[in-house]
């Protein structure tokens, strides 16, 4: 019995030994197959390049050196498809290796082609697993002709350039202020052809060109800041007058009303910039003026801003402005007539005729909407603010303004029934040493007109008429009403009259 079971425990340790060195054994075993495979393969890959390895797309895997370099000399043809990257940091293109003088190095791809997997001399496991489960892009070493890459880089400098932008000149209130440019490059040829040759010799592309910044331009702002400077010290004094409302306006346009009218331009075909006076900017002003004027008036905005740019490029100084009335609607009321209507406005009949086409004159209407022109019709030239002549008609008297003091009170003879004197506010139109009225055969000395009482006939002031006969008419009848819508005065007073109302001068005919 005891030697049965020593037996038995004799057979269980040597089961035991077996089955742990059996596995080692395997692994030996196999470690040895691979061994035996791997120097199959390198005896089977001596003196060739290993599978999976190609150059510029062609595969070389099986093939000897020579083979190799054989496979590869199309790449020295001049249409080998092989290209070189470049970039700018912004964007990157190819350019292929003849551009740049650039030509594959077969010998040194070869040699690096056959390198893979024979550089340690033995094949390790890891390495016979790279080479064969992987492929292998062997990146194409370069020649470069650094005479010739140098001269493709230069000619491609002008389309690389980029230009920089001036720094600009702006105004800013009365001040010239310089807005920087934007620098511009230029294409760093040396430093490019380091770049490409490093890429060349084997460094990770792509080929990062060099650039030279080029400075942006920066104006100088000292003779456009002088010529401000001259303009905004200049005064611009704004007077007009209202004839209708005997008023006057001033205002005084100094440094920060001219300073916003102040642009710069440029000048003719890029010339320098130049200092100029905006038109819109002037009349943005006057209408800010305007619109302390009430009532509707206004100025001629584009006659009133022409003048003053002119009188401030002129040096500054005073001017008036002829100041414009609005027209004006009315409707009809029980009782009127066209005359009364054009009395109540101070308009001639055939004035508010004119502005009404159509109109019966006749057979107005309750109701009717009339348009009132506006006064500007009436007063067409530049009031005279320190004269006016005001005629009373009922009072048969003229009293002469000067300064807004009365310097003359006389009698006058004004229109008659059926020819009367028309009422409003007018001016001196014409002057005339000695005028005709046909239609009564009159002489009508020192003729002052003011104002078209129909088409081509004028009424206005004069001494009294003479006759063809040498006669004058109504020596006693000035301070009534006597004349054919003329306003007359004696001999020595329309004389003295004449000579003192220029063109302009306002002339008020009250009732």
């Amino acid at each position: 019995m005891d030697s049965d079971v020593e037996a038995r425990s004799g057979t269980r340790a040597r089961y035991s030994a077996w089955a742990f060195l059996a596995p080692l054994l395997g692994l030996a075993l196999g470690l040895a197959a691979l061994y035996g495979l791997m120097r199959g393969v390198q005896a089977r890959y001596d003196g060739r390049i290993y599978p999976g390895v190609s150059v510029q797309g062609i595969p070389l895997g099986g093939m000897t050196p020579d083979e190799a370099r054989s496979a590869l000399q199309g790449l020295l043809d001049p249409g080998a498809p092989g290209e070189v990257m470049l970039t700018d940091g912004e964007e990157e293109w190819p350019a292929p290796w003849t551009t740049l003088g650039m030509a594959p190095d077969v010998e040194g791809a070869v040699a690096a082609a056959y390198a893979i997997g024979h550089d340690t001399g033995e094949v390790a496991p890891r390495d016979w697993i790279r080479v064969w489960l992987a492929d292998h892009a062997v990146q194409t070493p370069l020649l470069v002709d650094a005479v010739a890459a140098r001269e493709a880089l230069a000619s491609a400098a002008p389309a690389l350039y980029r230009a920089p932008t001036a720094g600009a000149l702006q105004l800013s209130g009365d001040r010239i202020v310089v807005a920087p440019g934007t620098p511009g490059r230029e294409l760093d040829v040396d430093a490019s052809l380091e770049a490409l040759l490093l890429v060349a010799q084997g460094a990770p592309g792509p080929v990062r060109l060099a650039f030279r910044e080029v400075p942006a331009p920066m104006p100088d702002p000292g003779p456009l800041q002088a010529e401000v400077d001259d303009l905004v010290v200049r005064v611009v004094t704004v007077s007009s007058h209202d004839p209708v409302a005997d008023a006057s306006f001033s205002w005084e346009l100094g440094r920060e009303e001219i300073a916003s009218w102040l642009r710069l331009r440029e000048g003719d075909d890029g010339g320098d910039a130049r200092v100029t006076v905006d038109a819109a900017a002037v009349e943005a002003t006057l209408m800010g003026m305007v619109d302390g004027l009430g009532d509707g008036r206004g100025f001629r905005l584009d006659e009133a801003s022409t003048t003053v740019m002119n009188t401030l490029t002129a040096g500054g100084g005073s001017i008036t402005l002829y100041m414009t009335h609005p027209e004006r609607r009315y409707t009809v009321q029980s009782g009127d007539t066209a005359l009364v209507v054009a009395a109540r406005h101070g308009m001639p009949l055939w004035t508010l005729g004119e502005a009404n086409p159509g109109l019966d004159l006749d057979a107005l209407w309750v109701g009717q909407e009339l348009v009132i022109p506006s006064q500007d019709v009436l007063l067409p030239n530049l009031p005279v603010p320190s004269k006016r002549i005001v005629t009373g008609i009922d009072e048969g008297r003229m009293r002469v303004y000067e300064g807004g003091t009365m310097i003359h009170d006389w009698p006058v003879a004004t229109g008659r029934d059926g020819s009367p004197t028309h009422t409003g506010v007018f001016q001196v139109l014409s002057k005339e040493e000695s005028a005709y009225a046909s239609l009564w055969d009159l002489e009508m000395p020192h003729f002052i007109g003011i104002y078209a009482s129909g088409p081509g006939f004028t009424n206005g002031i004069h001494a009294l008429p003479i006759l063809s006969s040498g006669q004058r008419l109504w020596e006693g009848a000035l301070g009534t009403r006597a004349s054919y819508g003329c306003i007359i005065l004696g001999i020595a007073e329309a004389e003295e009259l004449f000579a003192w109302a220029e063109i302009g001068v306002t002339v008020e005919v009250r009732p």
